[in-house]
């Protein structure tokens, strides 16, 4: 059994039983996604999929996972796509330096092939801590803990960790890590991520319906939600334009 967590004076009893109210959920919610499916569980695809869906929504990402896989079925296939092979099809996917990450990563992948630790995906272009531990708990049920936006909003308001507050990553990451389950990971973090998207999300989260209600100080204390959970890290673009005019032309 996992100890119980606490971090200042705020605590998550029984983190056993955490997970377990999240892994039954998820056997009756999850989203039925196609790199979900058995047939795609192997590194090709699930690696395609991680990148799809770096900045960009489930809905958008699915028809361009089906469109690769059609031209590109096997990562045998996929490392002899050309550079703009690969970026023709990536248009209007957005974000195009994941595709010319992945052009870049075909080499290293070719010579560290089959690659299942989180130490050898962080040597890959194109993925970071959350990505390898994604793909390596999905793959190879490691234990590394996996957080992405829906996760971090999840235990934000579970503990009632401030953003705001300079200390805020590292603490929540040790929660993640404190609150991963030994076995079954991938199960687990990619049922935190539907919880996010279905459940606890950004705006008029559905706090009734949440497996793990009553372990939350977002639902258990409303006068002490933290308002503003996360800062708008949207980039404002300008642009400026010129007219010229010379003798009435």
């Amino acid at each position: 059994m996992l100890k119980n967590y606490k971090i200042d004076n705020i605590s998550l009893k029984n983190s056993l039983e955490w997970q377990n109210k999240i892994l039954r959920w998820y056997q009756i919610n999850k989203r039925q996604l196609p790199w979900r499916k058995e047939k795609y569980q192997n590194f090709y695809c699930v690696w395609l999929s991680e990148i799809m869906l770096q900045q960009t929504g489930v809905k958008t990402a699915i028809p361009y996972f089906y469109k690769f896989l059609r031209k590109w079925p096997t990562l045998n296939s996929f490392s002899k796509a050309s550079l703009d092979e690969i970026m023709f099809n990536w248009q209007g996917l957005g974000y195009y330096q994941r595709a010319k990450n992945m052009f870049k990563a075909i080499d290293i992948i070719k010579q560290n092939y089959p690659i299942k630790s989180y130490e050898e995906l962080m040597k890959i272009p194109g993925i970071g801590t959350y990505t390898a531990a994604s793909i390596s708990a999905i793959l190879y049920d490691n234990t590394k803990a996996v957080v992405d936006g829906n996760i971090k909003r999840i235990l934000s308001r579970v503990m009632r960790l401030n953003p705001a507050n300079k200390t805020f990553e590292k603490k929540l990451n040790t929660v993640a890590q404190n609150l991963t389950p030994k076995k079954n990971n991938g199960s687990y973090c990619q049922a935190l991520m539907d919880l996010g998207s279905l459940i606890c999300r950004p705006k008029n989260p559905l706090c009734k319906k949440c497996p793990v209600n009553s372990q939350c100080h977002y639902y258990i204390y409303p006068e002490k939600r933290i308002k503003k959970m996360f800062k708008n890290n949207k980039k404002s673009k300008f642009g400026v334009a010129f007219y010229l005019s010379y003798k009435n032309h």
